[in-house]
């Protein structure tokens, strides 16, 4: 028992001591999407539900659970990838102090794990490209029904091959009116 109380009250001088700090926070649906244990997720969810911001969460996570863990983020262009994920993650950093380092130009979130968050576009089948090669532990397709043919590809071809090195996730997400 008085090693319990040391390593509380050490845990108690320490900031960002709670693995997810951000919890409570969370809507259930939110909390089912990253304790669900499945490799492939998905979810249709009314716009403005909060389908990004539990994906920013989820990244988040993984990060904080796993040394150089690598997250990928990709919506259909990468400018629409930062309105959407960049904003999310730097409030996160602000709210719960994640000391999170950001790469504005590469949009690129280190957190202190080592882990990287890459936050990234995919307008077209010449962009899948930049993905060949890299390992990751997590990677989320945001707004999929917007991706043309070529998000098979970039599925089958160049995502799942990827998750296998690190036994990750992959989570697509989207409205319910998508086709």
């Amino acid at each position: 028992e008085e090693a319990w109380m040391i390593l509380r009250r050490a845990a108690m001088l320490r900031p960002n001591t709670d693995p997810r700090p951000f919890w409570a926070d969370l809507i259930p649906h939110q909390q089912k999407l990253i304790e669900d244990p499945a490799k492939r997720k998905s979810g249709k969810c009314s716009r403005r539900s909060g389908k990004s911001h539990g994906c920013a969460a989820y990244a988040i996570d993984v990060c904080l659970r796993k040394r150089d863990a690598q997250v990928l983020y990709i919506a259909l262009t990468r400018q629409s990838a930062k309105r959407i994920m960049w904003g999310k993650l730097l409030w996160f950093d602000r709210k719960y102090d994640l000391r999170i380092t950001f790469q504005h130009t590469e949009l690129i979130a280190t957190l202190s794990t080592g882990s990287q968050i890459t936050v990234t576009g995919a307008a077209d089948q010449s962009e899948i490209e930049k993905f060949r090669g890299s390992a990751y532990d997590l990677v989320i397709i945001d707004e999929c029904q917007a991706f043309g043919p070529y998000l098979e590809e970039l599925i089958g071809d160049v995502i799942e091959p990827a998750l296998i090195d690190h036994d990750g996730a992959l989570v697509l997400i989207g409205p319910p009116n998508a086709a």
